[in-house]
This record gives structure tokens, sequence and C-alpha cells, in this order.
């Protein structure tokens, strides 16, 4: 039996090895076929150790590359399987760089996944201690309200929070934004529950919603009136002399853009009031007849100096 095998092998010997040999290669091939490829990005995520929060990190994202069964799944149920890369860095426990190499082990995959490359394996972190501090809450718009309305006020319950963060953020911020209120189109006010802008994309806590109330009011257009002549509202009495100084003014008004638009001099009234006052020298206030909503802020000169003289009295005559 023995000697017949050991001349089995050496009978055409050559061919039974390159046999063998294809036989080998072939099966490698084979059992690389049973395997899918699938690459997937993938955002990294860093365990920082109590006390400690990652502040940046370079790059945020990579790709990885796995090796799955044929038989196991689709290529389409492939790319949504529950994958996750997750770097333990609890035993750094100072702020600064830290340098690491991504790991298989790090690859959190399903079974019988197995990972065939990471595309960078090298991350740069950054961390820093965690901290905490209260701040203001500031609001934020988007959008433009109703013609000749704006934002007067907002406000906020409440109105300061508590925030968790990197340390070296914290220190340099004076208040936290909500994420932008849409004012497009509005007119009347209204309220509104509002979401606070992110500290840090690695933040421990969310934060909390706010409640607001958005106060809408006229938006309230300026103008200047140059020269506008002063009228005088005057009783019976008659004055022989009656000066005004000066005879004109310049207005500074305030209203909705609408009517301020369609405001013209001719249409402002301005007077001194002299019903009931004797001779002399008076320095008497402005009145103002104007259209509605119109606001009179200021006047250039704000009172007028008026002269009346009701001059010499004629000796009666016998």
């Amino acid at each position: 039996m023995f000697s017949s095998l050991k001349t089995w092998a050496r009978h055409n010997w050559f061919l039974k090895l390159l046999a063998l040999i294809i036989g080998v290669v072939a099966w490698v091939i084979a059992s690389r076929w049973v395997y899918e490829t699938v690459t997937l990005t993938v955002p990294v995520e860093l365990t920082a150790g109590e006390g400690m929060i990652v502040k940046a990190i370079d790059p945020p994202l990579v790709t990885v590359i796995l090796e799955y069964p044929r038989e196991a799944m689709t290529p389409v149920e492939a790319r949504q399987i529950d994958l996750k890369i997750v770097h333990d860095l609890s035993g750094v426990d100072s702020p600064g760089t830290v340098v690491f190499n991504l790991e298989d082990g790090d690859v959190r995959r399903p079974p019988r996944f197995r990972v065939a490359g990471l595309i960078p394996s090298r991350v740069t972190a950054e961390l820093d201690r965690l901290g905490e501090k209260v701040l203001p809450v500031s609001v934020s718009y988007r959008g433009t309200p109703r013609r000749g309305y704006r934002v007067v006020e907002s406000r906020v319950y409440p109105p300061e929070v508590k925030v968790t963060g990197p340390a070296g953020v914290l220190e340099g911020m004076s208040e936290i934004a909500t994420v932008p209120i849409t004012v497009m189109g509005r007119q009347v006010t209204f309220d509104a529950q509002a979401a606070l802008q992110p500290v840090s994309p690695f933040a421990p806590d969310s934060l909390p919603e706010v409640n607001l109330i958005v106060v809408m009011g006229r938006d309230l257009k300026e103008r200047v009136f140059k020269k506008v002549r002063v009228d005088i509202l005057r009783d019976s009495a008659r004055f022989d002399q009656l000066r005004l100084d000066p005879r004109e003014v310049d207005l500074y008004l305030k209203g909705p853009e609408p009517v301020m638009d369609g405001l013209t001099a001719s249409s402002l009234k301005v007077y001194v009031d002299i019903v009931g006052l004797e001779p002399g020298t008076w320095e008497l206030p402005l009145h103002t007849a104007f259209p509605p909503e119109v606001v009179l802020e200021r006047s250039d000169p704000p009172r007028v100096k008026v002269t009346l003289d009701r001059g010499p009295v004629s000796p009666r005559q016998p």
C-alpha cells in the first residue's frame, strides 16, 4: 500500500504539483468572491474622560471600507447598516491636542462585517476642560416683516440659561442666541418656542428651548422738513405790530413709512397761539396739526419769540 502510494506520487509529479497550485489559487480567489465590499463615510466619535470635553476633531469624517458575506445581505441593505467609529480618550486628563490612529476595534459594526480599510486612519483631536456658565439669551430673526412694520422687542422666558461646553469657548461668550425665528410678512405680535444655538457639537447636554413673545409694531420713518412757515392763531384783538422770530422752523417728524412717504410740506400746519395775550414779548411753544400717526420729534427752534404792540395811544378828542 505504501509502495503503491510512493509510485503514484512519483508518476507525473509535476502535473500533480501544478494541479495543487491551481487548486489553491482557485480556492483563494473563490473565497474572496463570496465577499462583497461596501464603502461608507462615518463621523468620528470620541469618549472623553471625566471633566473633559472634545473641542474639535480633524478630520470629522472617515471613510470605512467593509467586507461582508455576499449571502448575508444585498448591497442596498449593506449601505444602511448601523455603523459607528468610537475611539476612547478617557485616559487624557489635560487640555491640548491629541493625535491617534484609528483601529479596527474602534469600528462598531454588525457581525460578519470585517474592516478592509480606514481612510484616513490618523486623527487629530483637541480636548478642553468641561465648563459651565449662565448666559443671557438673545433672539435671532430671519426674514422681513410686512412693509411698514418691524420687531419692537422680544421677551424671553427664561431670560438666562445655564450652558455647558468647552471652558475656552464659554469664556469668550457673553450671550447665547436662539436659532433664527422667522418674521417674514409678520405684522401682529406672536409667541413661539425657540431652540438655542449649540455651544459645541460635542457638548454633553442638549440645551432647553425658550419661550418668546415677539412684539411687532409700526415701522416709523423719520423725515425732516426745512423752513416751514409758522402761522398765528389769534382773536379779535388788534395789534399794530406783530413780529415772529423766527418766521420759519425746521420740523423733525416720525410716522409710519407709507404715511411719511406721501407727506408734503403743505399738509403740515404749525402755529403759535396768541389768543388773550397782552402787548409785550412772549416765548411761545409751537402747536401743530399733522395727518394722523405723524409725530413731531422736535422742532428747531422749539419756541418762537412773538412781539405784540398796539403802538402809541392817540389822545381823546374833546
